[in-house]
């Protein structure tokens, strides 16, 4: 009976020994994975970060290349926002927990397309640029070679329009001598001179103008303005104006002539309806838009 409990206490020993070692066993094939996940946790963390990186400077060249400087096309900024959209995905990707090895090379294989891809777009951005710099320096070259023509012509254009002033200026007919005469006139009509100033109704000029190779043979129109001892004008009621030496002016008389350019005289008349003054009277003439010469004469008390 003793030898019988013995046996079976012998049997619960052995027993509990072998549970004792499988525990034991159990714990250190546990303990020897956990071991080897832990260095593969950590190696799949590492690589997520340095791919985060990689996407975050993917990123950065793409803004950098897409700066608003650079007009791209409609169909290049589609790629750029495409670009952008997978970009993003893959940070999500990679912001989850523990990825399988399947998925975790799926985004490798992924980022690396992506690299290349960017890289490709990237230069043909660069590309873009250059021509667009090559064009701006061709347009501001144009520009300011137009720039200097346009000025040279404007300069060529205001050397003409001086140079066409000057001509009609040593064109215009230039006075070479005048005589004044007053009249007085009689019931009868008939005109005797007469320099005593209330009696004075017409004033008669003689003139004579300058040889002048340049100038227009025919028809001139000669104006006249007649000032009183107070410089002010005598007007007429049928005077026109005319524009001499810039400035609209008002003549006291006008003539039209035929001039030959062979010193002939020519003779021009202003009939007077006022009292006129003692003094000494000046009378300018003009003629082509230009001032011809002047001339006095006085009348008496």
């Amino acid at each position: 009976m003793e030898t019988n409990s013995n046996r079976n206490l012998l049997y619960i020993i052995y027993g509990l020994i072998a549970i004792i070692i499988a525990l034991v066993i159990s714990n250190v094939y546990f303990i020897n994975q956990t071991n080897d996940l832990e260095p593969k946790v950590i190696a799949q963390s590492a690589e997520k970060v340095k791919m985060k990186s990689e996407l975050d400077s993917l990123d950065v060249k793409l803004a950098s290349a897409n700066d608003s400087k650079t007009q791209l096309s409609a169909e290049m900024q589609q790629k750029t926002d495409s670009l952008k959209g997978v970009i993003a995905a893959l940070k999500v990707k990679l912001s989850k927990g523990k990825l399988t090895q399947a998925e975790l090379a799926r985004v490798k294989a992924q980022l690396k397309a992506l690299k290349i891809e960017v890289k490709d777009y990237t230069a043909q951005i660069e590309d873009l640029k250059r021509k667009n710099d090559s064009l701006k320096t061709v347009s501001d070259t144009l520009k300011s070679n137009l720039a200097v023509v346009s000025n040279k012509a404007a300069n060529l254009e205001k050397s003409n329009a001086e140079l066409d002033s000057k001509v009609k200026m040593g064109a215009a007919l230039k006075l070479a001598k005048a005589v004044v005469v007053p009249y007085k006139i009689r019931k009868s009509g008939k005109e005797i001179e007469d320099n005593y100033a209330p009696k004075v109704k017409k004033v008669k000029i003689t003139f004579t103008i300058a040889i002048n190779a340049i100038a227009k043979i025919g028809t001139h129109d000669i104006y006249a303005q007649v000032l009183d001892p107070a410089s002010k004008l005598i007007k007429t009621s049928d005077s026109t104006a005319f524009v001499a030496d810039g400035k609209t002016l008002q003549p006291t008389l006008k003539a039209s002539i035929d001039f030959k350019n062979d010193g002939s005289p020519y003779n021009i008349s202003w009939s007077n309806s006022t009292t006129l003054k003692p003094g000494v009277y000046t009378v300018l003439f003009y003629a082509d838009g230009f001032t011809m010469g002047k001339t006095t004469f006085e009348l008496k008390k």
